[in-house]
């Protein structure tokens, strides 16, 4: 293709070719019928400057402070969380899920939910070598609050990168769109 060209991903998956279209002053159109694919996905064509992101994470870490163990109370039983998440886990994320939607904008917003989503699998009691969904009961869970602290921190790196490297280039406002639907 040419620097303008249209590039269009009908399967989009996590957005790969939308992020490289992007670096390549393509504009693009995803599609995925997964919503946690385009969330993931509209979470990396999104590039945000590094100052915005990093005040929303200095105000997000100073609500995250907040949890207590009167937190607790205020998570409903859910049956399906219930059965992949002790109720430690499950109070902690439910207060960072929380703490994420009081963020004013959809793009810090959805950059948060990203983290979020990322750290799920290794905050429950899901087998880890596991592919398929298997409890493992006797493993012990990573603390929400630190694994979503580290998981940030590496995507504002890769933010920072993406953000300058389109800056540089001239292409912050080449658009790229995902849609969660059906290719057909």
């Amino acid at each position: 293709t040419g620097e303008g060209d249209l590039v269009i991903d009908p399967m989009g998956g996590c957005g790969t070719t939308l992020v490289e279209a992007k670096i390549m002053g393509r504009p693009s159109v995803g599609v995925d019928i997964n919503p946690v694919a385009v969330l993931i996905t509209q979470a990396k064509v999104t590039p945000i400057e590094p100052s915005r992101l990093e005040k929303s994470f200095d105000e997000l870490n100073n609500g995250l402070k907040e949890y207590s163990e009167f937190s607790k109370g205020k998570v409903p039983p859910h049956e399906r969380i219930d059965y992949w998440f002790k109720s430690d886990e499950k109070c902690k994320l439910a207060f960072i899920f929380l703490k994420i939607s009081d963020l004013e904008t959809q793009d810090i917003r959805d950059f948060y939910y990203c983290a979020f989503s990322n750290i799920l699998k290794n905050c429950s009691i899901w087998l880890q070598k596991s592919n398929k969904p298997t409890r493992d009961m006797n493993k012990k869970p990573s603390d929400p609050f630190q694994m979503f602290n580290k998981q940030v921190k590496m995507m504002i790196k890769s933010n920072i990168y993406f953000y300058e490297l389109l800056k540089k280039k001239g292409y912050l406002g080449v658009k790229s769109e995902i849609f969660c639907t059906d290719a057909r």
